[in-house]
């Protein structure tokens, strides 16, 4: 399998041999919120589709527009859905880790992807093609209603979102981001630029290095070039906005375990 990379190209996907990739996916399967939450059966049935990787930083998976060419389940990596200005800005509509898919627009008949796609944390993932999601999506009643409940958890984020950014300071924003990727990758070190940062909570880069700044002198974070490093998460989950929380909760009530659907 490939994807696009951000010159527009492509990139070798493919993990191993088949065989090695079978037993891979069985392993990384519960590793992912929604293919943990499906009966057993199902998770089973979904098993020879699946092809682990890893998703590398940056990589752009689709314009607005463009078809992608895999499904992804995230079991350690995050995927953010950009939405940009003709003017060239841009803000983070979604964020995508292990709690959710990316592409799950292809189970609505929608094949060209709304926002532009890509990796914004490198980190391993469960590839299937759109045809072969469409298909088990049919089939299993447990994984329609877990992709339309992630659907109504992504929305909610995005909702919560423009309220955070309209009526949040800048550094409590950060702080809820930060803690929302370190979710997400079950990691403290985050490799990221300041720019990259500004661009996904739609702000500008020097009010940005300021509000990281603060972080730093507090002892929450450390920042460098391009990582930043969470020495103190309980502070920095009382820094942040009541945004974190509630995103946290709704997502945790929406994408159910096993024997809830």
């Amino acid at each position: 399998m490939t994807a696009h990379n951000n010159q527009g190209g492509s990139i070798n996907l493919t993990a191993g041999d088949r065989g090695g990739c079978l037993a891979d996916a069985s392993n990384e399967l519960t590793n992912n919120q929604i293919l943990r939450a499906l009966p057993e059966p199902d998770r089973r049935r979904l098993i020879d589709d699946l092809v682990p990787t890893i998703l590398v930083q940056s990589t752009l998976l689709a314009n607005p527009g463009e078809v992608l060419r895999h499904i992804v389940f995230p079991t350690g990596g995050v995927v953010s859905l950009v939405t940009g200005t003709s003017e060239g800005g841009s803000v983070e509509a979604v964020l995508i880790g292990n709690e959710g898919v990316v592409g799950s627009w292809h189970a609505a008949g929608v094949e060209g992807a709304p926002w532009r796609t890509i990796v914004q944390a490198g980190g391993p993932a469960l590839l299937m093609t759109p045809e072969a999601f469409k298909a088990h999506v049919a089939e299993s009643p447990a994984l329609a209603q877990l992709v339309v409940r992630y659907n109504l958890a992504a929305h909610l984020l995005t909702s919560q979102s423009a309220a955070c950014n309209r009526f949040h300071e800048l550094a409590a924003r950060a702080a809820r981001w930060l803690l929302m990727v370190c979710d997400r990758t079950a990691s403290l070190e985050l490799t990221l630029t300041q720019e990259f940062l500004a661009q996904m909570l739609g702000a500008y880069r020097p009010s940005v290095t300021v509000a990281l700044r603060g972080l730093d002198r507090a002892g929450l974070v450390a920042v460098s070039r391009s990582r930043i490093i969470i020495l103190d998460r309980p502070g920095l989950e009382e820094l942040a906005c009541e945004c974190y929380a509630v995103v946290r909760q709704q997502t945790a009530d929406l994408v159910q375990s096993e024997g809830s659907i």
